[in-house]
């Protein structure tokens, strides 16, 4: 019938799928020789499997040659919301190695200032995931893992002259109380 999925895109395009298929040789050459910029959306969500579908062509782009020729992936690690999907937000951090570019002649712009959120959400996010984030944790694993985070974790700032409001609830564990009126949230 000629159906393809989104899914089967990527796959038909992995190397390690499909790895004595002569067109994809054809295919990469093709693509190489008219592609010059590849821009990446929302990279903290990208697949190994969709990564390894594109990541040939971006190490090309990335090698050089006569004209100008850019990757640019746009990703927030704290975003990443797509596991259930193979998401795989590592891929963002390991970007530079993956594409053989020392770490120094990688462009990285952080971007602190919110311009959705008010004053009182920021300075919540902030005390919550902030430096104070990484003491939290029992185990040397986690708190390993905390102290990673801590160390990329930038403090915010907001555009919105807003004050806002924010409540947080402790509940005692083992203890539900999700609330069912929907319509009265």
């Amino acid at each position: 019938r000629g159906i393809a999925t989104f899914e089967d895109l990527p796959a038909m395009l992995d190397p390690t799928r499909s790895p004595n298929l002569p067109a994809l040789d054809e295919l990469w050459f093709r693509f190489d020789a008219c592609v010059r910029h590849v821009l990446l959306d929302e990279f903290q969500d990208t697949s190994v499997v969709q990564w390894r579908a594109l990541g040939r062509l971006a190490e090309e782009i990335v090698a050089g040659g006569d004209d100008v020729r850019s990757v640019f992936v746009v990703g927030d690690a704290k975003q990443a919301i797509y596991g259930w999907r193979r998401g795989e937000a590592r891929l963002l951090e390991s970007l530079p190695e993956m594409l053989g570019v020392p770490a120094g002649e990688v462009g990285e712009e952080r971007l602190a200032k919110s311009y959705r959120s008010a004053r009182a959400i920021v300075e919540f996010v902030d005390r919550v995931f902030g430096a104070t984030f990484a003491t939290a944790a029992d185990e040397p694993v986690q708190r390993s893992a905390l102290a990673a985070w801590a160390k990329r974790y930038s403090n915010h700032d907001t555009a919105r002259a807003a004050t806002g409001r924010v409540e947080v609830t402790v509940v005692p564990a083992g203890t539900d109380r999700r609330k069912t009126d929907f319509a009265a949230q």
